[in-house]
């Protein structure tokens, strides 16, 4: 794993890029450390990233996160008032935080999926808040290092949150520096990354940095799963589609099934054409056979590989377009159209243009 084999952009933001697939998910793939310092973080990212994270986890993989608590103005004039008992106010936050966690049906999973990783020593999350509480903590940096020491360093707009990487989110934007190209991102990245460590040390002036209390900690790790590959069970187990197709899209693919399997779909705008698709293609890939979906452009092709991971668990999904490169190696078309059953399942999403490319 090298982050320098990666062909990165020295800037990023959500125009021009997919920021979780461009930029997040092959940094991580190649890192054995990330480090977040951001204002805002949420369990859901975890579920956004998928199993890339779990790759990098199990790979030893380990993430420390630095991040504000969600602090109400009473608790920042509590604090003011009574700054000596600013780590039990801070404490009890954060664990009324995690209760809410637990006890919502729509966070649960996002909750194991967040004590199964401190549990088993993959996460460390500490809290970092104003001295004296004038403010919030608000810096959004991140940093990915590889086993080599190079880095990957971001500063911008992005919290670590589902909304700031989904395609469908925030817009945001970002700067880059890597630690291996000129003096001045080696010197940026070297900056930043003495700035993370001192955070981390809680050594910053300004700043107080603290660990979970000991009851937050323990009051996760009572849902945690004993394993990663326990956790993976869990979260792959459940009901693939987080949705039931409508009485109208269970008739078109009745329909495109008494045709032969052939047709067009015809539904009014934002009536689930999509997942009308997704539910085919879920039924087709069952047995082993793969499938190709072909769109118009890249945004789309990010697009429907957003949905297909969304509902459909276990999919390896090959991206076939002119920024892709995997696509390219020797004898990966090959084993992603094969009809060969045991190959498991799989669709290839390419765009028109890549495809024409290919025939």
């Amino acid at each position: 794993m090298a982050l320098n084999n990666l062909n990165i952009k020295p800037v990023y933001n959500s125009s021009e890029h997919d920021l979780l697939n461009d930029f997040y998910v092959p940094c991580l793939e190649n890192s054995i450390q990330y480090d977040r310092a951001v204002g805002y973080f949420r369990s859901s990212i975890f579920l956004l990233v998928g199993q890339p994270l779990f790759e990098f986890v199990s790979e030893g993989g380990v993430i420390r996160i630095i991040c504000s608590p969600d602090l109400s103005e009473e608790d920042l004039n509590a604090i003011i008032n009574g700054y000596d008992k600013r780590f039990q106010i801070i404490s009890a936050n954060i664990e009324k935080e995690i209760n809410d966690l637990l006890n919502n049906e729509k966070t649960y999973k996002n909750a194991v999926i967040l004590a199964t990783l401190i549990s088993i020593g993959s996460l460390d999350i500490r809290i970092a808040f104003c001295n004296p509480a004038k403010g919030v903590y608000h810096e959004k940096l991140g940093i990915f290092t590889d086993e080599l020491c190079e880095s990957v360093v971001f500063r911008g707009s992005s919290n670590e949150t589902y909304r700031a990487w989904n395609l469908f989110g925030n817009f945001e934007s970002f700067d880059v520096f890597c630690s291996w190209l000129n003096s001045n991102d080696y010197d940026r990245a070297a900056i930043h990354k003495a700035h993370f460590e001192g955070l981390w040390q809680n050594d910053i002036q300004g700043l107080d940095v603290i660990p979970l209390s000991r009851k937050a900690i323990e009051e996760l790790k009572r849902v945690a799963k004993p394993s990663l590959s326990d956790l993976k069970i869990c979260v792959q187990s459940e009901d693939t589609f987080k949705r039931s197709p409508f009485t109208y899209q269970l008739e078109a693919i009745n329909n495109w099934k008494l045709n032969g399997r052939r047709g067009i779909i015809a539904h009014a705008t934002g009536s689930g054409k999509t997942f009308t698709a997704i539910c085919i293609i879920k039924e087709h890939i069952e047995s082993g056979i793969p499938a190709i979906v072909i769109v118009p452009s890249r945004l789309l092709l990010r697009q429907w590989e957003t949905e297909i991971k969304k509902e459909i668990a276990n999919i390896k999904i090959l991206l076939v377009s002119g920024e892709s490169r995997t696509w390219r190696k020797r004898g990966m078309l090959a084993s992603y159209t094969s009809p060969r059953t045991v190959l498991g399942k799989r669709i290839i999403i390419a765009t028109m243009q890549s495809f024409l490319e290919r025939h």
